[in-house]
C-alpha cells in the first residue's frame, strides 16, 4: 500500500511562486519532475540540465536556522539527491523559503560534499502517520546563501 500524498495545491502554488523567482534571479528554466524522481524540478539552462532541485519552506527566519537545529531534510530525500547528482555529475540544490527570503545551498558542486553537518531523528506528529519520524540530515545555516532578489 503507497502512503498517501500531503502535498496540497497551495503547496504547489508556493513552490510554484519560488521556482518564478529562481528563475529570474538566475536566468533558467524549472522544469518539474514526475513523482517518480523525488525531486521536485531540474534547473536548466539554454536546453542543458544543468543541475535537480528541491524546494522546501519554513515559517521562521534565517537568524532561527540554526537555533531550530539546522535544517532538516529526510534521509531518504538526501540519498536521492546524492545518487542523481553522482549518477548525472549535476549538482543538487536545496531552496528553502524562510520568512525573510529565499536561501539555497549546493552539494556536488566541489565546494559542499554529501557530507551531512549531523543526523537526528525527526519529523511531524500532528498527522498520526507513523512513517512520518524518519531519520533527517542536518543543514546548518553557514551552508546557505540569500538568493539576489528575493
Amino acid at each position: 500500500m503507497s502512503r498517501p500524498l500531503y502535498e496540497t495545491d497551495a503547496d504547489l502554488a508556493r513552490e510554484g511562486d519560488m521556482a518564478s523567482a529562481v528563475e529570474k534571479a538566475w536566468k533558467c528554466n524549472l522544469m518539474k519532475l514526475p513523482i517518480r524522481y523525488e525531486l521536485d524540478y531540474v534547473l536548466r539552462r539554454e536546453y542543458q540540465t544543468v543541475a535537480f532541485c528541491e524546494m522546501k519552506t519554513k515559517s521562521f527566519p534565517y537568524e532561527n536556522l540554526d537555533r531550530n537545529g539546522g535544517y532538516a531534510i529526510s534521509l531518504g530525500k538526501w540519498m536521492t539527491a546524492k545518487t542523481m547528482s553522482e549518477t548525472s555529475m549535476l549538482p543538487f540544490v536545496l531552496i528553502v523559503k524562510l520568512t525573510d527570503g529565499l536561501y539555497y545551498s549546493t552539494f556536488g558542486d566541489g565546494h559542499n560534499s554529501f557530507k551531512p553537518d549531523d543526523m537526528v531523528i525527526s519529523g511531524r506528529v500532528d498527522r498520526g502517520d507513523w512513517q512520518d519520524m524518519e531519520p533527517h540530515v542536518i543543514i546548518r545555516a553557514n551552508k546557505f546563501k540569500k538568493l539576489k532578489d528575493s
